[in-house]
């Protein structure tokens, strides 16, 4: 084994000169020979019937070398867990700005002159905006063939404008409550919120003289993206090719197809090369936000603090179509207990239809809003029982040997060592100087996921190394990768690298997305690298005449330990095996997957788990707020991240600082305006995202145990940062004014009218 070198090593991440630069290409960059613009013609009602539409106009204007409507694809519904939409509206459109059809042009201003001649006849129909509305029997049935769908999973439960409902159940509640000594009961709500890449949605598209289907788009998961093409398109997955470019952000947003099928069968038609993207105001129209939601909480304590009982019931607006919703549904109810021991808890989630875009994934789905509720409510019982906020959660904490309320097993936790951390870290016995000051803590539970990986590791003839997989990097995870591999093989970082991706040559990966590409792919790699180096060492072996025990690798020499003198260039011994065998040393490695066990009986509906182990983040506000103008000011965050490992450092405080800065937002200014099913704030009314300006001092405390399950003692670190930071902030304006704002985003209008209630 090399000597420990890289992995701890807070290197650049391998593509940042050609991003710093303005080198590295994105999709929209591409310009190939003959290349036409695609644009989509989208809908301008929330709810209606289509009853014709004719495009015999669009087709004769010059320039125009495609029309596409929905019966240009199969007639099948598709959908990630409950197939009830088309890629182009067939029989009617449920949200503004549903796609309705599609032209290639030879310039994108011809393109939008087509789509002016398009004529579409519409029947309206009644919209519902209100998730609650859309629940009442007598509501209007959004899918009126909801019953006819097909699920991905038979537990999926769905009915009337529900998608999805989920539920936890473990002890019995109505004893808990009455055990209780108090009560509290409180509902919060969240807002939807966009996740704004630099990046927007963008494809090209391009068919070959065989009829195969190449894509190249801006993926996290671009195997999904292969099956997802060939089923829309009516191909088989050999005649479609996916080549994943870089992704600029995704957080969730690139999970989904949304302009791919279109642009492929727009490239059939016309036989040439189609280029589509989606500007600002159709990413907000159509790009798969974070859902909002309603969350009522009541929890039963004892006198002393103890958490005895727990009931809630959310509601999450899904929009017109399912896409992820039972997925964050499932997830609330997991995450709604929070890492606290509660004896009896009974939870339900609805994942409900309305008349707006659809809401898929945005990082931690199904963790920041519950997140909020409960982290908010333990503050509320703390005030109310006269206990420290801290003390609070440490007497209710999990460790080691404790049971989720899923049946999941916690191992190996941290979490009341991290809050004592954070308790030191900001000095909690000492109140922030100043007037109207205040510190709020809040923790999170998050997991490192299973689900499938793959690798191919090559050392060819010169000793260089190259890694095929099929992950993607959107968060700087190839660094890590690379890290792993040149660590295991005791080769320099600059001779291995990662080889593009496309689905003909890549081995298989599940996505790009769930914390879980650097504990699952680099434990593959890591296994690899190993085979590898035991194949070079054993050949070593023989040309040095020793003994395989006794030899070792590091940057990129082979010696004899204790003699370093005597030793080989590793690119020697690679040669030689290369003639040997007629090419270079190859080793593959898969991982399939895998999850903690929970208990069946627990659960109802949607409730899979991909959790291998539990992540408990915990972060530290401290505010200031003026009273007069509801101005909050957000001086310091603390973050103190579980991480096991920090394969590279700098990597995980980017992933750390970018997920709290994304918190921040979500706590303070973020929020969709939709009225009437229009989304007013794409363009002219702000989105209000935190700027440099907004963003206070982040202190990173980086928790390194070695406790993962990952390579080298890692756990994941993508999603988690982002959970805590809402209720933190929420907590540490009630500190300051004693106020409790139980509505995200906390703007000054509402921290004034809540200052003013409390006044009378």
């Amino acid at each position: 084994m090399a000597k420990s070198s890289l992995i701890g090593k807070a290197i650049p991440r391998v593509d940042a000169p050609g991003k710093v630069l303005g080198k590295t290409e994105y999709v929209m960059d591409l310009k190939l020979p003959g290349m036409l613009e695609g644009r989509i013609l989208r809908s301008p009602l929330p709810h209606a019937e289509i009853l014709s539409i004719d495009t015999g106009r669009a087709e004769k204007l010059p320039g125009v070398k495609a029309v596409v409507t929905a019966v240009d694809f199969p007639d099948l519904r598709y959908g990630h867990l409950v197939e009830d939409q088309t890629i182009l509206a067939r029989d009617r459109v449920r949200y503004v700005g549903e796609r309705v059809a599609a032209v290639a042009a030879v310039d994108l201003e011809t393109a939008e002159e087509a789509l002016d001649l398009i004529r579409v006849e519409y029947r309206e129909l009644t919209p519902i905006f209100d998730p609650l509305e859309a629940l009442k029997p007598d509501a209007p049935r959004i899918h009126p063939e909801i019953d006819r769908y097909g699920v991905v999973f038979a537990s999926i439960i769905k009915y009337g404008n529900v998608c999805s409902i989920s539920s936890v159940k473990r002890g019995n509640v109505d004893e808990g409550f009455a055990q209780a000594d108090l009560i509290f009961e409180d509902t919060f709500t969240t807002p939807m919120v966009h996740q704004s890449c630099t990046e927007p949605h963008a494809v090209v598209a391009q068919v070959e003289p065989s009829g195969k289907v190449v894509v190249w788009t801006a993926t996290p998961a671009a195997f999904k993206f292969r099956d997802g093409l060939a089923e829309i398109l009516g191909m088989p997955t050999n005649m479609v090719k996916v080549i994943a470019c870089t992704v600029g952000g995704s957080f969730g947003a690139k999970n989904d197809l949304r302009l791919d099928p279109i642009c492929a069968r727009l490239a059939q038609k016309s036989r040439r090369i189609v280029r589509m993207t989606m500007d600002r105001e159709e990413e907000f129209a159509d790009g798969n936000p974070r859902h909002s939601s309603i969350i009522q909480l009541k929890t039963g304590v004892m006198r002393d603090g103890r958490i005895v009982a727990r009931w809630a019931r959310m509601v999450f607006d899904t929009g017109a179509y399912t896409e992820f919703g039972p997925a964050v549904a499932s997830e609330a109810t997991k995450q709604i207990s929070g890492p606290y021991r509660i004896p009896n808890v009974e939870v339900e989630a609805l994942a409900v239809y309305t008349n707006k875009v659809s809401c898929a994934c945005f990082r931690a789905h199904g963790g920041p809003e519950p997140t909020f509720a409960y982290e908010s409510q333990m503050d509320i019982i703390a005030a109310g029982l006269g206990i420290d906020p801290i003390e609070l959660r440490l007497k209710n904490a999990v460790a080691d040997g404790d049971i989720a309320p899923t049946g999941e097993p916690y191992r190996k936790v941290s979490l009341q060592a991290n809050l004592r951390r954070a308790a030191a870290h900001v000095n909690w016995d000492s109140k922030p100087q100043g007037k109207n000051r205040g510190l709020g803590i809040a923790v999170g539970q998050w997991h490192t996921g299973g689900r499938a990986a793959s690798a191919i590791v090559k050392m060819d003839e010169h000793g260089k190394v190259f890694i095929s997989t099929g992950c993607v990097d959107v968060t700087g995870s190839h660094t890590s990768l690379i890290q792993i591999t040149a660590e295991e093989l005791g080769v320099p970082l600059a001779d291995v690298q990662i080889v593009p991706i496309d689905t003909d040559s890549a081995p298989f990966d599940a996505s790009s997305s769930g914390t879980r590409s650097t504990h699952n792919v680099g434990g593959v790699l890591r296994r690899c690298a190993g085979q590898i180096r035991e194949q070079v060492l054993t050949l070593a072996a023989e040309i040095l005449e020793a003994r395989r025990d006794d030899l070792d690798i590091e940057d990129g020499r082979i010696f004899v330990k204790g003699t370093p003198e005597r030793g080989i260039p590793l690119a020697r011994a690679s040669r030689q095996a290369f003639r040997a065998s007629g090419g270079p040393i190859v080793a593959s490695g898969a991982y399939p997957g895998g999850a903690l066990p929970t208990d069946p009986q627990a659960l109802r509906g949607l409730c899979f788990g991909t959790a291998v182990e539990f992540i408990h983040p915990v972060q530290v506000a401290e505010v200031e707020v003026d009273p007069e103008t509801g101005q909050v000011t957000l001086h310091r965050l603390t973050a103190i991240e579980d991480v096991g490992k920090a394969i590279n450092p700098i990597c995980a405080t980017g992933q750390i600082e970018g997920g709290v800065v994304q918190g921040i937002g979500y706590a303070l200014s973020e929020e969709i305006v939709c009225q009437n099913g229009v989304i007013l704030n794409p363009c002219g009314v702000p989105y209000l995202q935190p700027t440099a300006r907004d963003v206070p001092q982040i202190d990173t405390v980086l928790v390194e145990d070695g406790q993962g399950s990952g390579p080298h003692g890692a756990k994941g670190i993508g999603e988690a940062p982002i959970i805590p930071t809402a209720p933190a902030i929420a907590n540490a304006i009630y500190d300051a004014i004693g106020v409790r704002i139980k509505s995200l985003p906390i703007t000054a209008e509402k921290i004034v009218a809540a200052i003013r209630e409390s006044a009378k």
